[in-house]
Formats: C-alpha cells, sequence, structure tokens
C-alpha cells in the first residue's frame, strides 16, 4: 500500500510540475526550453504510471528506496518549477511597475513647464537626456540635443557663458546644489531668460558621473523685475505717451490719475476731473455701469477685461478696460484700469463673421464638389453637391479617410500618389480620378487640387471637383460608335467604275 501511495504522489507532482512548466510559456514567453522540460517530466509521470500499472497487475513490486527517491526528486522538481514561476511572476510584475513608472515620469517630465535634463560636465554640456520642454525653451526637439547635432552652450549668451561654467564648477567643487539665471539664444533668435537649477551626481567612490537639474524660462519675470526698476519719470513718461487710455481712482470712485491719452480721448484737458467721481462727469446711465463694474472689481480682487460703452461726439464707442485693484503701503484700496477702444475690431469681428458665413454659404451652394483633407487624408470639408454625387454626408465622413472610404488606395493608388506628390510640396495640376459612391457605383471627377501651406509646409489641400460621368459615359459611346462605323466601312467592298 505505500509502494502504490508513493507511486501516486509521485505522479500527480511530475504533472503539477509539467502544468507548471507550460505555465512558465505563457509567462516567459520562452516556448521551446520550457516546453522541453514540461515534456520530460510528462515522460517521468508516464513512466510512473507504467510501473504503477504492473504492480497494481501482480508484477514485481518496485524497489521500495528507488520509489522513495523519485518521490523526493518529484517533490524537488514540482517545487522548483513553482519557485521558477513565482520568481518569473515576480521579475514580470517588476517589470511591469518599471514600464508604468516610466511612463508616469514620462509624463511629468512632458507636462512640466520647463526642461528636464542630464548632461555631461563640459562646455557644450553635452545631454544625456533632455524632456520635451526643451522644445519651447529652444525651439530645437529633444533629439537634436541627444544625438548631437546641437549643443546647449553654444546657445549660451556669449556675455554670460563663462558665468555659468564658473558657478556650476565652484558649486561641483563644494558638492553643493547651483542656481543660475542666464541668457539664451534659441532658434528663432529673440532672448530668453532661463532659471536653472541642478546638482553634480557622483559615484561612491566621488567620482563625477554627471550632472542633473531641472530649466525654466524666466524671461517674462525678468521683464516684469526691470519694469519694477523703472523709475517715476519713466513710468510717467511710458504713461503719458501711451496710445492706451489709464485712470486711477481711490475707493470711493475719485480720479487721482489719467494719462494724457485719457484726456484726449474724452475731451477733458480743459476740465478739473482731479477727485471726481464718475457720476460728475459722464450722463448718469454711463457713471452707474462705471461704478458698479469698479465696485465688482474692488470687492472681488480679480484683474479681468471689462467691456464699457463710453460717450463719444460721434457716438458710443466700445471700450475693453482692464480693471485692477491694488494697495500702497498704508494699506489703502486703489482701483486701477488701462482701456482699448474696440469699435474697430467689433466692426471687422462683424464683417469677418459676414464674410465667413458668405464663404460657407457659398461652398455649400457651389454647383461643384469642394473637399478638404488634411495631411494625413481625412475628410475636414465635404459640401452639398459632393454629399449629393456621394451618397455620403457630412457627418458620416467627418474624419475619415478619404482613401479608405471613396478611393480605396488597393483599387486607385494614383490617386493616392497624387495626394503625397502634393502634400510633399509638388505643384497643383488638374487630375482626374474614379470615386466610389455610397451605392458602389463608381463617378468620374475631374479635380483641381491646392495644396494649404502654414509656414511653408503643406498641411492640408482643398480641392474642387466636376463630374464628368456623364461626358465619360458620351466619349465611350462616341468613341464605340466610331469603332462599329469604321469596321462597317472596312468591311465593305469597294467598286472601281
Amino acid at each position: 500500500m505505500g509502494i502504490m501511495l508513493i507511486l501516486v504522489v509521485s505522479i500527480l507532482l511530475q504533472f503539477v510540475a509539467a502544468i507548471l512548466a507550460l505555465r512558465l510559456i505563457r509567462i516567459t514567453g520562452r516556448r521551446i526550453g520550457w516546453a522541453m522540460i514540461a515534456a520530460a517530466v510528462t515522460l517521468m509521470a508516464l513512466r510512473r504510471c507504467i510501473t504503477l500499472f504492473n504492480f497494481l497487475s501482480g508484477g514485481t513490486a518496485p524497489d521500495l528506496q528507488s520509489e522513495w527517491v523519485a518521490l523526493a526528486t518529484s517533490v524537488l522538481t514540482a517545487a522548483g518549477v513553482g519557485t521558477i514561476g513565482s520568481l518569473f511572476v515576480s521579475m514580470k510584475q517588476s517589470k511591469d511597475a518599471l514600464r508604468e513608472s516610466e511612463r508616469t515620469y514620462a509624463t511629468l517630465f512632458s507636462n512640466l513647464p520647463g526642461m528636464v535634463y542630464r548632461c555631461r560636465n563640459d562646455k557644450d554640456w553635452s545631454a544625456e537626456f533632455v524632456s520635451e520642454g526643451i522644445y519651447a525653451l529652444t525651439g530645437y526637439l529633444p533629439s537634436d540635443f541627444t544625438e548631437g547635432k546641437i549643443a546647449f552652450g553654444p546657445l549660451i549668451h556669449p556675455d554670460d557663458r563663462e558665468a555659468v561654467w564658473n558657478n556650476i564648477q565652484e558649486a561641483l567643487k563644494e558638492r553643493r546644489p547651483y542656481r543660475l539665471t542666464y541668457r539664451i539664444r534659441p532658434a528663432s533668435g529673440e532672448e530668453k531668460w532661463l532659471s536653472e537649477q541642478g546638482q553634480g551626481i557622483f559615484s561612491p567612490s566621488e567620482e563625477l558621473l554627471y550632472l542633473e537639474g531641472f530649466v525654466t524660462d524666466v524671461t517674462e519675470q525678468k521683464r516684469a523685475e526691470e519694469a519694477l526698476r523703472g523709475s517715476e519719470a519713466r513710468f510717467n513718461a511710458f504713461m503719458e505717451n501711451s496710445p492706451i487710455t489709464a485712470f486711477i481712482k481711490n475707493e470711493e470712485g475719485r480720479l487721482l490719475y489719467i494719462n494724457s491719452t485719457f484726456e484726449r480721448t474724452f475731451e477733458l484737458q480743459n476740465v478739473d476731473w482731479r477727485g471726481k467721481t464718475d457720476s460728475e462727469l459722464w450722463p448718469p446711465e454711463t457713471a452707474k455701469m462705471l461704478r458698479a463694474n469698479d465696485v465688482a472689481i474692488l470687492f472681488s480682487g480679480e484683474t479681468r477685461p471689462v467691456e464699457e460703452d463710453m460717450p463719444h461726439a460721434d457716438g458710443a464707442h466700445h471700450w475693453l478696460t482692464y480693471k485692477f485693484r491694488f494697495t500702497d503701503s498704508a494699506g489703502h484700496l486703489y482701483l486701477g484700469g488701462m482701456g482699448i477702444d474696440q469699435t474697430e475690431r467689433k466692426r471687422i469681428e462683424a464683417a469677418m463673421r459676414n464674410a465667413k458665413e458668405f464663404s460657407e454659404n457659398l461652398i455649400q451652394t457651389a454647383n461643384v464638389i469642394i473637399l478638404s483633407l488634411d495631411n494625413e487624408g481625412n475628410i475636414d470639408i465635404f459640401n452639398q453637391t459632393a454629399e449629393k454625387i456621394t451618397g455620403y454626408t457630412l457627418s458620416e465622413l467627418k474624419g475619415k479617410n478619404w482613401f479608405e472610404t471613396l478611393t480605396p488606395k488597393n483599387r486607385y493608388p494614383h490617386v493616392w500618389e497624387e495626394f503625397a506628390r502634393l502634400m510633399a510640396g509638388g505643384m497643383p495640376k488638374t487630375f482626374e480620378n474614379p470615386i466610389l459612391t455610397k451605392s458602389g457605383e463608381e463617378r468620374h471627377i475631374i479635380w483641381q487640387n491646392n495644396p494649404v501651406k502654414v509656414d511653408g509646409k503643406v498641411v492640408a489641400t482643398i480641392s474642387f471637383g466636376n463630374d464628368i460621368t456623364e461626358r465619360k459615359q458620351t466619349e465611350e459611346a462616341l468613341h464605340a460608335n466610331r469603332e462599329l462605323l469604321n469596321n462597317i466601312i472596312d468591311s465593305t467592298p469597294s467598286y472601281i467604275f
């Protein structure tokens, strides 16, 4: 009975080991190795099955000591394969966690308002890694730096390069982080101010491996600081010559300051406006509106544009006034404002809206197909004539690919080739091709294709098409008749009189 139990347990353990080995194929992706192990263990199990069958059939009992050794081997095999499986599962989970961590950091780096970097300690600051933010800072792609096409060092303003180098070397020598502000000349040529903070990364043996840090654009901050350092005389000179109106009122709404533009615009040159409220300078309805807007800004603390209609000699003008509150060192509350006459802009916007509506109506009512594709061939504009001829509606095709719906590549490859030629900057030309309608009918269209360029790069095409199907059919019929007539003439006997 003991021999039989040992054999049964050995067989079960060997089958378990085979199953675990097969499971490792899916986990590790290594088919041949684990399949061979599973096959070997299965053969061992089958051998034990034969031994068990012979024993149960009255054969000679197997050696007890050998079977104990076989049982121990089975236990070790199952345990070993199971342990390896657990190890591979743990490794796979670790790899998945690492990939997720890398994805998280990549997302974080790509959304930071600046760039993260790792570079070598040379005067070019040769990059080993830079985040996507480098493009916004310099106008160059990350790959331009990591592949050695361009170096960061030469972008630093010549007057700042030596100071940047010296400050970083001093920080590295003292094993402390560094913080710098300097200028660069990016691809656009417009000078930028950058703020950088970083540190050296050292090996356990104190060997400098590389530098890591973070860089942000502080151009606007530097400009603000420079403006704050300007004298009151410069401020007054700017405000007095500014084309926008500017004013300051106290909390009660009394005027403390207006610039010359404000005076000229509202004809207050000869009016004693100092200390006056809106109700003393403007019609009642206008004064009420202005005070309500001022109070809203004073109590909300927001800085925002306010649209206001102001009286002028030629009628009311539409003003966009940026209003804000501020306090002095004594805590007194004030309201400031800067205004721009938006009357002409409003008129232009209205005209543009009308022009847009006219263009849209023209596109929709045109008696030709008007079609626009983006640089991947996706449909953007599809007018009513196109809908009538193809049987599709714009809602059905919007965003769908032209070469997968109406002119499949596998059926009309020359159409895709023409599109690719245009996107590569080729000259537009008249082009004829068939299309498939919604019902599966083939219609012949003659196109005038035109590329749409932005900054010299082709980003889309707009095409005008005429349906020439009937004309083609007529031409084909005439051609057939002409051939028939020629055949008749050729087959008619000729006589000489």
